[in-house]
């Protein structure tokens, strides 16, 4: 199916459908490509809209008990005048207890208030008995510019989100930019008290940069939300470059974390993972704000005991604030303000263009049976995002610097 003319209005827009409502069976989303131009909401009434470029809204009110979504590409520029969620492909998903979203493009600008993504604007779940988010094999390739928050190159807002959040083989090439909670991969997240929360970055890339013009901001996510003993992030075989900017609470990797809704416990440990991954990155905050490699903070001072596991892995980063680099780098804060130093590998200057990331990427990919990296001109980039030179028409002519086959 294929959306070519322009749509516009309030309530909820879709390139190809506005909403679906699939009660209690199983469904499937497949092959849908959308051309149009969406322009949601009405400045005079402020009404709002909820906008995929395509679909506007799945799920609904009614509970779906699997849903797949398949194959799209979103090629139109999405617009919301008011307000109102906004995502790349979706726009909103509701009551889904299983749902993939798979082999997805965005291609579109975006332009909106809160809540947005380039692939999922908005994942409310509440209490619907949601079991897993995967998103998988999943692009978006261009710029999302939000004056509002929770603003993610994949996801902007996982909601009462009670289970595991999995981003594997996925991309983001944008420029993402917002007030608040602004992610490469996931603007915010939050739980509850009553279950943790993990999210799952696995062979995943972010080229782009994350622009917070308030607070919290990272390559990975603006702000995740943690209860006690929670591990609340893994990321393996990834690669995060770019700059990452906030006016307090920015990091390479994750601007905050903050306590769980209505959590009786007095401390929470959260806990970071990073095995087999990559990261060059300039963070810069105000003057006197908090910024640092993994965890930048958090405004809950129960956050005290935080862990952060490294193996395998190397990084480039430049902390700044008000425009002078930070002599001593912090590798993560807690809730109560303490920073923390942890000694790193260092990533060369040349090792993201002459081959060797790339090659120590292969060997989990190859291993895993993951996607595989292909040298580009600057960066390894997974394979199915790959973009050749242009002086090249035929893939065999690439040499196996540039492919990493075998």
């Amino acid at each position: 199916k294929t959306g070519e003319k322009s749509v516009a209005g309030s309530g909820t827009l879709g390139g190809i459908v506005g909403s679906l409502e699939v009660e209690g069976k199983t469904g499937a989303i497949i092959d849908c490509v959308n051309n149009a131009t969406i322009i949601g909401g009405h400045a005079e009434t402020t009404e709002k809209a909820t906008i995929g470029g395509i679909f506007g809204k799945v799920g609904a009110t009614k509970l779906v008990a699997e849903m797949t979504v398949r194959d799209c590409r979103n090629n139109g520029t999405l617009q919301q005048i008011t307000d109102g969620p906004v995502g790349g492909i979706i726009g909103e998903i509701a009551r889904v207890k299983v749902i993939t979203v798979e082999n997805c493009e965005n291609y579109g600008s975006i332009t909106a208030a809160s809540n947005i993504g380039g692939i999922v604007g908005y994942l409310d779940f509440g209490a619907s008995g949601a079991q897993e988010f995967v998103l998988r094999g999943c692009l978006n390739a261009a710029d999302i510019t939000a004056s509002g928050d929770r603003v993610g190159g994949m996801i902007g807002f996982a909601d009462r989100w009670l289970q595991p959040v999995s981003v594997i083989s996925c991309a983001n090439k944008g420029n993402i930019t917002g007030a608040n909670y602004v992610g490469g991969i996931i603007g915010y997240s939050a739980t509850t008290e009553s279950r943790g929360q993990l999210i799952t970055v696995l062979n995943t890339m972010v080229l782009g940069n994350v622009t917070a013009t308030g607070n919290y901001a990272g390559l990975v996510a603006g702000s995740l939300m943690t209860r006690d003993t929670n591990s609340i992030l893994q990321i393996t075989n990834s690669l995060f470059v770019g700059n990452v900017t906030a006016a307090n609470y920015a990091a390479a990797l994750l601007g905050g974390v903050v306590r769980a809704i209505g959590t009786k416990v007095t401390t929470t440990e959260t806990k970071l993972t990073v095995t087999g991954s990559f990261v060059k990155a300039t963070v810069s905050v105000s003057a006197g704000a908090q910024t640092a490699i993994f965890l930048a903070g958090s405004e809950t001072p129960e956050i005290t005991n935080v862990t952060v596991t490294v193996e395998n892995s190397r990084f480039a980063v430049t902390l700044m604030q008000d425009g002078t680099a930070v002599t001593d780098p912090k590798a993560y804060y807690t809730g109560d303000g303490t920073g923390v130093s942890q000694a790193l590998t260092a990533l060369g200057e040349d090792e993201l263009a002459d081959g060797t990331v790339q090659a120590l990427l292969n060997e989990y990919a190859k291993a895993n049976n993951l996607m595989i990296w292909y040298q580009g001109g600057t960066t390894p980039e997974l394979r199915a995002f790959y973009i050749k030179p242009a002086d090249i028409t035929n893939e065999r002519d690439l040499s196996h610097g540039y492919t990493g086959e075998a």
